[in-house]
């Protein structure tokens, strides 16, 4: 960190997250104890590195209480899921009864994080593609197609959050989106603001701002530059508010070297653009809730 020039990180749990759900009854009790794991590996540098919790949504008090609990072992945003395609507890993440978690958050000064990999979806019967026949596009093949259902479920979340009044309740909170690549980012932005305007059909728009004036403000994205997603400096330009740097480092995907990495694109923004996705862009969204990072 200290040599690219990194002073602050968000630390996301290690893949035995994804085991959770395995487990029924004792899923809230094993997040707790893995909650705890990493915050003992980070705890002697929580002046700069900050966990993401994994928290159980099935009782939303209990999220609360986990909420307050690993936000005094440093933690600064925790995961957001689907399950199986679903929302989390079977309860949408945009009804009135998340809005605890929500308040929660923003009093604590934490991020709720989606990332491409708790964005699961519900197979059942489009993953049957025969994929071990001859001639089939073979186990790959259904990789892919797994892969290419995280989007979509992504989308799902910050619709029902949208929709559902979150962003205009809560207006300080903020959702950041990692490893979902960028080039839908702009397109969905502007069809969700199209979806706001006045219609005789869904009637009037019942808040001040528009759709795309609510992601703009309450939505953050990550590039993933090791998988090629460079050209997500180019949204950077249309959407400036919106783009956050990550290094995904020491994922697969990520890269020890990340500034050397954007190369040549992130040398030509200018100033100000570059100071916002290096670091000015995210550290606002702590600040507006009114706990920035040091």
């Amino acid at each position: 960190m200290d040599r690219i020039g990194i002073d602050q990180e968000l630390v996301n749990p290690g893949t035995y997250w994804q085991r959770l759900p395995l487990l029924g009854a004792g899923r809230a009790t094993a997040a707790m104890k893995l909650n705890d794991y990493l915050g003992e590996q980070l705890w002697d540098h929580r002046d700069r590195l900050h966990g993401v919790a994994a928290v159980d949504f099935t009782d939303l008090d209990a999220a609360v209480k986990e909420l307050t609990r690993v936000r005094d072992l440093g933690f600064r945003a925790f995961f957001l899921y689907t399950e199986y395609g679903h929302p989390p507890g079977g309860v949408s993440p945009g009804h009135t009864t998340w809005d605890r978690v929500w308040a929660a958050a923003t009093d604590l000064g934490m991020l709720a994080v989606i990332h491409t990999g708790n964005t699961e979806g519900d197979f059942d019967g489009w993953a049957n593609v025969d994929w071990n026949a001859p001639n089939s596009s073979g186990f790959g093949g259904l990789l892919r197609l797994a892969n290419s259902q995280r989007m979509p479920n992504a989308q799902r979340l910050l619709d029902a959050i949208l929709f559902g009044g979150v962003f205009a309740r809560h207006p300080t909170l903020t959702v950041l989106v990692e490893e979902m690549w960028h080039g839908w980012l702009p397109w969905y932005v502007r069809r969700m603001d199209a979806t706001t305007q006045p219609n005789p059909i869904l009637g009037p728009w019942p808040y001040e701002l528009t759709a795309g004036e609510f992601l703009r403000r309450n939505v953050r994205l990550t590039p993933l530059p090791g998988f090629g997603d460079g050209y997500g400096l180019d949204v950077l330009a249309e959407l400036p508010e919106m783009i956050v740097f990550s290094s995904d480092y020491p994922h697969l995907e990520g890269n020890a070297d990340p500034i050397t990495l954007y190369g040549a694109a992130l040398d030509e923004l200018d100033a100000e653009l570059r100071s916002q996705f290096l670091g000015e862009n995210i550290a606002a969204c702590f600040t507006r809730m009114g706990d920035p990072l040091r």
